[in-house]
């Protein structure tokens, strides 16, 4: 196996994938425009949702999928591409958030409460950025020696057992590798029972070098993904930047025209969504943009109705899909209910 230089900083970006729902086959999008600290804030402000039931809220995946690189399966393993972050689901153990964050005191997480948790029962998931993107053997070799480490220190048990003295952990099992879906931050249904906290005072994304020379020390670590593989995922860069410069470019004639800053400011958005942007990259972009503007005021006020408008259109979501290959999915829930912002 060889190096990785694949290195995640606090700068980089979190890959992941996001779907609709549980039987969903083909990603909504793939989400890769936040850096480590965006993407923390954005479980956070996630976090604050409301649902009547968890099957409203949307799922994410820690892995970016090529359906069209396996015959019998478009989300599956034979799918997998890359992954820059570990998830992972707790579900009534003796193992208690702080109790878990203790046992891995340099690594960087945030954990945050699932639909079912209450306060005596908390209920739980972890996010767990790493310093390097990770083929599937490498993303269960990582988790399996979580899980050893948790029953050192003396969680044994899957599962609380009733007349035994022994402690449980609680970690779902079935979903210790990467081809895995968990849903969106959310408030909990019983409200008593959220709970999201961010640790990351003195701690850094888990080394993944580190950890693989610490399990085995005879194996130097592999990245299986090629860069190329990760290009059929994204625009090309020029090409991307290159309509990105043109769309403001005009944008910026027409600050010289009298009355088109109206029309003109919805054209760059559409332009921008129309070239690869998500929702973050237009909204900064048009924030940036607003201050060339005669009236920078009122385009500043129209940044957010500019966003929606592209949302009911299905812009973000046609351009994600022109640009990946992946077929075009239109999703009211994806449209309406979470702005990734």
């Amino acid at each position: 196996m060889s190096k990785s230089s694949n290195n995640v900083t606090d700068s980089s970006k979190i890959w992941v994938s996001l779907f609709e729902n549980k039987r969903s086959k083909i990603a909504l999008k793939m989400i890769n425009s936040y850096s480590l600290v965006e993407f923390e804030g954005l479980l956070k402000r996630l976090h604050t949702q409301k649902h009547s039931t968890k099957e409203d809220n949307l799922l994410l995946s820690p892995a970016v999928y090529d359906p069209n690189k396996c015959n019998e399966t478009e989300r599956g393993s034979g799918n997998y591409i890359t992954s820059n972050s570990i998830w992972l689901d707790f579900d009534g153990g003796d193992l208690t958030p702080e109790a878990f964050v203790n046992l891995f005191p340099k690594v960087r997480m945030t954990i945050f409460n699932t639909f079912s948790s209450t306060k005596d029962d908390l209920r739980y998931r972890v996010f767990i950025p790493t310093s390097s993107h990770m083929d599937i053997e490498t993303y269960k070799s990582l988790t399996a020696h979580i899980l050893i480490v948790i029953k050192q220190a003396g969680y044994v048990l899957n599962k609380k057992s009733h007349g035994s003295e022994l402690k449980s952990h609680g970690l779902d099992l079935s979903k210790m590798g990467p081809v895995n879906i968990f849903y969106l931050p959310c408030q909990p249904k019983d409200l008593v029972g959220r709970y999201f906290r961010k640790f990351s005072n003195g701690r850094r994304q888990l080394d993944v070098n580190e950890w693989i020379k610490m399990i085995e020390p005879n194996v130097e670590f592999l990245c299986e993904m090629e860069p190329s593989n990760l290009y059929e995922f994204t625009l090309n860069t020029s090409t991307r930047q290159t309509n990105i410069d043109q769309a403001r470019a005009k944008w910026i004639e027409s600050t010289f025209i009298p009355g088109t800053g109206h029309n003109a400011f919805f054209v760059l958005a559409g332009s921008l969504a129309a070239a690869g942007c998500d929702e973050h990259d237009v909204r900064c972009i048009l924030h940036e943009e607003a201050r060339r503007a005669r009236n920078q005021a009122q385009r500043k006020n129209e940044i957010e109705e500019n966003i929606r408008s592209l949302m009911r259109k299905g812009a973000f979501y046609k351009s994600y899909h022109k640009n990946t290959g992946y077929p075009a999915i239109h999703s009211e829930k994806a449209n309406t209910e979470v702005t990734f912002v």
